[in-house]
């Protein structure tokens, strides 16, 4: 039998061998533990990234909220200085992590999920923000 592929037909006894070239080619999880390792090692700062990843998700970085990620940061980073490689690997963690959610809530539950967790990650930030010395906006979402 005969399918139809991208570039033209394919004889379906090639399926099988295009499936195993895909899962050789395809990246390994073996790379998945240093990330897991990185968040549990720096859970704080992981969880920062990860509140900064949700508010890009729900449209909820105003210039407070960014600027309360950025002075979390900074305090955790002085608390817990890290490498550049160890800082890097959280940040990614916080993005798979992130994205999954995102994937996991689709359209319907994103709405939900974007006025829990998103509103209180928005708050939090913009709480540090308002704590900073200097600063006194009543920025609303």
């Amino acid at each position: 039998m005969i399918f139809a592929t991208g570039q033209g037909w394919m004889p379906r006894a090639a399926a099988p061998l295009l499936l195993v070239v895909l899962s050789i080619l395809k990246p390994a999880a073996a790379g998945a533990g240093e990330y897991d390792e990185a968040r549990d090692q720096h859970p704080a700062l992981f969880q920062a990234y990860y509140d900064e990843g949700l508010l890009e998700y729900c449209g909820l970085l105003t210039r407070e909220s960014a600027d309360g990620f950025l002075l979390a940061r900074k305090d955790l980073l002085v608390r817990d200085p890290l490498t550049e490689e160890q800082h890097r690997r959280v940040r990614i963690a916080a993005r798979i992590a992130i994205d999954y959610q995102y994937q996991d809530h689709g359209l319907g539950g994103q709405r939900l999920w974007c006025k829990t967790d998103g509103l209180d990650a928005y708050n939090r930030f913009v709480g540090r923000y308002r704590a900073e010395p200097g600063t006194n906006s009543s920025e609303t979402p």
